[in-house]
């Protein structure tokens, strides 16, 4: 990127706060306004999603109780098993005992179709 000769004081693009330009592309001061800036989007933000911090009890719950259950899986502290229905290689797990810290690791394994019919039943059932 071409250097800025003259390092003109510019208003930052996200804050508005004034900065040193020290490059001629450079329309933020910090990593932290580019990041929450509009222009520029972190990679993994999902646009339209609460943030982990925005959450309630339960879902903050629900959420790391999937990280602990992915990490488990990746770790192989649990191991995938075909789907308990068709016998299908390719299965997500799904917690039928709930998201707590104690039941995160028990799921049983289904794949994408049965897993999907399964939550279909539990929303019609209540």
């Amino acid at each position: 990127m071409p250097r800025n000769p003259n390092k003109l004081t510019v208003e930052c693009h996200t804050c508005g706060k004034p900065y040193v330009q020290w490059r001629t592309t450079q329309k933020f001061c910090s990593r932290f306004c580019r990041n929450h800036s509009r222009v520029y989007p972190v990679r993994d933000r999902r646009i339209g999603k609460a943030h982990y911090w925005e959450k309630t009890p339960e879902q903050k719950q629900k959420t790391r109780s999937r990280m602990r259950f992915t990490y488990a899986v990746r770790k192989g502290h649990v191991v995938r098993q075909p789907c308990e229905v068709c016998g299908a290689k390719k299965v997500e797990g799904h917690h039928y005992k709930g998201y707590s810290f104690e039941n995160c690791l028990e799921v049983i394994w289904l794949c994408r179709q049965h897993h999907k019919e399964e939550h279909d039943a539990l929303r019609k059932a209540g």
